[in-house]
């Protein structure tokens, strides 16, 4: 099954998908995988921080998406806030013990910050 904006978003339609994943998170506002969707169109309309609010509502809805954990860390680290992206990173593996993406992530940033 196709889900709403992919379609769009993959054809440079920014617009078109983010009306299209607006009216999929209004109509299903419990269902995580659509905010997430909706998160990376707005990164890619340089609307970061409304991103980060459908990523954090998504990880509220769905606390073991690791996808939410790495995108929020990496937004927030680029806006320069690295110990606020370890944060998140180490909440995810408290969510998801030892999971390998998260931990390297974590480890890659920590490095990074040294």
């Amino acid at each position: 099954m196709q889900r709403p904006g992919l379609v769009t978003a993959n054809t440079k339609d920014l617009d078109g998908a983010r009306e299209a994943l607006d009216r999929a998170v209004a109509l299903e506002p419990e269902r995580s995988p659509m905010r997430f969707e909706l998160g990376r169109v707005l990164v890619l309309q340089r609307r970061e921080r409304s991103a980060l609010r459908q990523w954090v509502m998504g990880l509220r809805l769905e606390p073991r998406d690791v996808r939410g954990y790495l995108a929020v860390a990496e937004v927030v680290a680029r806006r320069g806030k690295a110990r606020q992206a370890q944060w998140v990173l180490e909440r995810g593996l408290e969510r998801l013990p030892g999971h390998a993406v998260l931990r390297a992530a974590l480890e890659e940033l920590d490095a990074r910050c040294a």
